[in-house]
C-alpha cells in the first residue's frame, strides 16, 4: 500500500504528538476510580502540628484498608492496616515525624482498588518563604469547580512551591445539612481535579453560612476546633500565622471567641498574619452587602496586632479592598453562581466576575499575591508594600485640593489629583455647620479630577459669604478648606 508524503507527515505527527496530548490530559487523572466501595476517596487536612498530615476516607461498608507511604512510590516509610471510626465507616490517619517541606508519596488500599496521592508536609517554623492557593464558594456547580481545580492543579505542576496548602473561604455546599449534597456537590468520584486537588494538598477551611449546623462540616473536616460548638482555631505555618473565625458563634466584644481571637493575634510573633472568615467586611456588593461586626469588631484588632490579610468569600467573584493597609481579599468564585460586583463600594480597589482561586507567595518582607481565574489567566496581581503604598498615597490633605472660585460667575471650581481609585463625597457648609450641597457622592479614577459647585443651581443655591469644602475619604477621615464666595 502506497502513501501520499501528506499522508506520511500527518501519521508522524500523530505518532509523535498524540501522545503528548493524552499524558498532559492524564497526569492529573491517576485515580479514575470505578470503586463501589469507596464513597469518598482519599485526602487531606493538616492538623495544626508540624511534621504531620492527615489523610481521610470513606467507604460504603464495613473493611480493613491497608495504607502505606514514602518518599517514592515503593512506599517504604510505613505500612498501617485502618478500621473505621465512628458510624459511617470513615478512615483516618494521622501520618507524623516527617521532614519539613519533604514530597511524600501514600496509597490507600481497600481489597482490590488503591487510591494514591502525593503531598508536601509542612515547613519549618523558621522558614521565610510559602506559597499557598485560597478559594471558596464552591456550592451547586460541581463542573464550574472542577475547572478550578484544574487550574489550581496545573499552577501546582508549574510551581510545585504550591504544593502546600488551601485555604477555604466557607460554603463547600448548599445544603451543609444533607449528606447528598456533599456526596454530590464536593465528594463525587466523577469530579476528577477536585478529587486529585484533595489528594495533594490540605484544606484550610472556616465554616460558611450554607454549612448549616455544621455536624457534617465538622464530621468531613475535623480540624483542631476550639470545640464542636465553635469552629474556630489557629495554626502556624512557615512564616504564616492563620485564624480562623466562626462568624455563627457569637464574637462580639468581650464574648469568648473575641477574647480568643485577642489573645490569638497578640501572642503571635509571625511575620505574616492571615484572618479566615467567611462574611466579608468590605466587599462589592450584588449579593451580599458588608459585614459590620468585621468592620467594627476585626479590623480594629487587625489594625492594632499587625494582620495583613483578610480572606473571605459569601459573595460570588473576586474583589480586592485596603483599608488601614489590611487587605480584604473575597475569593468566593470556586463554583457557585456569580453575582455582579459594584466597584464603587467603599474602599474597592479591583472586582471581577471570574470563576477564580488566589495564589500567594511570601518571601520574607515581601508577599505577591495573583487571582488566577479558570482560564488561567491573571485578573489581578500586586505586591503587598506596593497597594498598601498606594492607597496611603491616597490620604489627602487639604493642600490637594486647589479650589477656585469665579469672580465672574456662580462657578466655582475644585480640582485635585489622586494616585489610585477611590471613594470620596464632597460637599458644602455653611460657617454655622448646616449643609448647603453635596457636589460628588462616588469613586473617582485615578490622575487628575474636576469638579463644579454652581452655587445658582437647584438645590445647591448659596448666597456669597464664607463656606467650607468638606471632603470625606473612604477611610472615613474628613478634610475641610474654606471658600470664600463673592458677588460679581
Amino acid at each position: 500500500m502506497k502513501y501520499s508524503l501528506n499522508t506520511v507527515l500527518i501519521l508522524l505527527m500523530l505518532l509523535f504528538y498524540y501522545p503528548t496530548i493524552t499524558v498532559a490530559k492524564t497526569v492529573f487523572m491517576e485515580n479514575n476510580n470505578d470503586s463501589t466501595l469507596l464513597s469518598k476517596e482519599p485526602y487531606l487536612i493538616f492538623s495544626g502540628e508540624d511534621g504531620t498530615m492527615q489523610i481521610l476516607w470513606q467507604l460504603v461498608q464495613t473493611e480493613i484498608c491497608n495504607l502505606t507511604w514514602g518518599n517514592d512510590t515503593s512506599y517504604n516509610l510505613g505500612n498501617v492496616n485502618t478500621t473505621e471510626y465512628g458510624d459511617d465507616h470513615q478512615h483516618k490517619y494521622l501520618i507524623n515525624n516527617l521532614d519539613f517541606e519533604t514530597e511524600y508519596f501514600y496509597r490507600v488500599v481497600v481489597q482490590g482498588d488503591t487510591i494514591k496521592g502525593n503531598f508536601r508536609s509542612s515547613p519549618d517554623e523558621n522558614e521565610k518563604t510559602l506559597t499557598f492557593l485560597a478559594y471558596g464558594d464552591t456550592r451547586s456547580q460541581p463542573s464550574h469547580h472542577n475547572d478550578v481545580a484544574e487550574q489550581m492543579l496545573l499552577e501546582i505542576a508549574n510551581d510545585t512551591n504550591a504544593l502546600s496548602l488551601i485555604i477555604f473561604s466557607g460554603d463547600f455546599v448548599s445544603n451543609g445539612n444533607t449528606e447528598t449534597d456533599w456526596d454530590e456537590q464536593f465528594f463525587d468520584g466523577n469530579l476528577n481535579y477536585i478529587r486529585d486537588l484533595m489528594q495533594k494538598v490540605p484544606y484550610l477551611a472556616t465554616v460558611g453560612n450554607h454549612e448549616g449546623n455544621g455536624i457534617l462540616f465538622a464530621k468531613y473536616f475535623p480540624y483542631p476546633f476550639y470545640s464542636y460548638e465553635n469552629n474556630y482555631w489557629s495554626f502556624d505555618y512557615g512564616p504564616a500565622h492563620f485564624t480562623i473565625i466562626d462568624q455563627f458563634s457569637d464574637y462580639s466584644k468581650g464574648s469568648a471567641q473575641y477574647l480568643w481571637i485577642e489573645d490569638d493575634l497578640a501572642s503571635s510573633d509571625k511575620q505574616w498574619k492571615f484572618i479566615l472568615l467567611h462574611e466579608p467586611g468590605w466587599s462589592a456588593g450584588g449579593g451580599h452587602e458588608n459585614n459590620e461586626d468585621v468592620q467594627q469588631l476585626i479590623q480594629p484588632l487587625c489594625v492594632e496586632y499587625g494582620v495583613q490579610f483578610v480572606l473571605n468569600g459569601h459573595n460570588h467573584y473576586y474583589s480586592c479592598a485596603v483599608v488601614e493597609q489590611v487587605v480584604h481579599i473575597t475569593t468566593g468564585g470556586g463554583g457557585a453562581p456569580l453575582y455582579n460586583p459594584d466597584n464603587s463600594y467603599p474602599n474597592i480597589i479591583k472586582s471581577v466576575k471570574n470563576y477564580h482561586f488566589c495564589k500567594l507567595f511570601i518571601d520574607d518582607q515581601n508577599l505577591h499575591f495573583e487571582a488566577i481565574n479558570d482560564s488561567g489567566a491573571i485578573i489581578h496581581e500586586f505586591d503587598y508594600k506596593t497597594i498598601v503604598a498606594d492607597i496611603s498615597e491616597n490620604t489627602l490633605s487639604a493642600n490637594n485640593f486647589l479650589i477656585m472660585p469665579n469672580p465672574v460667575s456662580d462657578i466655582t471650581t475644585i480640582s485635585f489629583s489622586l494616585q489610585n481609585e477611590t471613594r470620596l463625597k464632597v460637599s458644602i457648609y455653611s460657617l454655622s455647620g448646616e449643609l448647603v450641597a453635596v457636589v460628588a457622592d462616588k469613586s473617582f479614577a485615578r490622575g487628575e479630577q474636576k469638579l463644579l459647585w454652581n452655587r445658582t443651581s437647584e438645590g445647591q443655591k448659596a448666597d456669597p459669604g464664607i463656606y467650607f469644602l468638606s471632603i470625606e475619604l473612604e477611610n472615613g477621615k474628613r478634610i475641610s478648606k474654606k471658600i470664600v464666595v463673592v458677588d460679581y
